[in-house]
């Protein structure tokens, strides 16, 4: 959920409030009609039931300090968060590295990490 909220429910609240269309944002018109009429209401508990969920843990940034208390904090809060997604009875268990998808993040940056 991040900083937003501290529940996918909470966040589904947040999201019945933000979406839909900005006359300050044009892009937001593409999404006229096409909104849900409540996230909340949306949300079902075994949803997730069966499904596999990628999770990402290549870093994008090129600022990162592996080494860095801060970095080690945040690599905590984030392993744990997503521990407790195993009570979704979906399936994240593996972990894979996509060297390819590292090179890609670099070139956003437009520098190494190395």
């Amino acid at each position: 959920m991040g900083p937003m909220a501290r529940t996918v429910a909470d966040l589904a609240r947040l999201m019945d409030v933000m979406a839909g269309y900005d006359s300050e944002d044009p892009e937001t018109a593409l999404g006229v009609g096409h909104k849900a009429e409540s996230y909340l209401a949306a949300l079902k508990k075994d949803a997730l039931r069966g499904s596999r969920i990628g999770v990402l843990r290549t870093d994008l940034g090129t600022n990162s300090d592996p080494g860095s208390q801060d970095y080690k904090n945040v690599m905590d809060v984030f392993s744990r968060a997503v521990g407790g997604t195993a009570g979704c009875r979906s399936d994240h268990s593996r972990s894979r590295r996509y060297p390819r998808f590292d090179r890609t993040a670099t070139d956003w940056h437009g520098s190494s990490r190395g």
